[in-house]
């Protein structure tokens, strides 16, 4: 059997294709897709799994609220816990994001930290799209330095979903 040489795509509704030179496979995938919102179960689950602080009455952004900069690398490894549900995994990236965007404004995060942000970001373009096009709009990069970073993985997605390298 003749085969091409594999690569991965995404359609615009973030669906995974596998494409070769002889034949486009759409992949179905398995999770629920994009999300939009923070709920409240996805922070009862932080709350309860990883031990974050439950948000008071008042709380309207709460992942702004509980980001530190200096817990980057320990959530990225949470994020990967196999008993996190996607709505906690969106979650938790919003607040991962937050904290590495104020650890870029500091200069205190690592070539690793970003690789490994990076690549959990592009792996679940799906559940996250939505977040990255929040930082992603006209204007923002003068607030927010994690912009450029951002708009970088917001293209790799199209192309290569497995390689995290800039």
């Amino acid at each position: 059997m003749l085969r091409g040489s594999l690569q991965m795509a995404f359609l615009p509704d973030g669906t995974p294709v596998s494409v070769d030179s002889l034949r486009v496979t759409v992949l179905i995938p398995t999770r629920t897709g994009n999300m939009e919102f923070i709920t409240p179960n996805s922070i009862d689950g932080l709350v309860s799994k990883l031990g974050f602080p439950k948000p008071d009455g008042y709380a309207r952004d709460w992942e702004c609220e509980v980001s530190d900069h200096t817990r980057i690398q320990h959530w990225l490894g949470e994020y990967q816990r196999s008993d996190l549900n996607e709505e906690e995994r969106y979650t938790l990236m919003k607040v991962i994001i937050e904290s590495t965007n104020d650890a870029l404004s500091l200069g205190s995060v690592d070539g690793q930290t970003l690789a490994t942000f990076k690549g959990l970001v592009v792996d679940d373009y799906h559940l996250h799209s939505n977040t990255l096009d929040d930082w992603d709009q006209e204007g923002v990069e003068e607030s927010h330095v994690i912009t450029p970073i951002i708009r970088k993985i917001d293209g790799w997605h199209a192309f290569a979903p497995a390689s995290h390298s800039d």
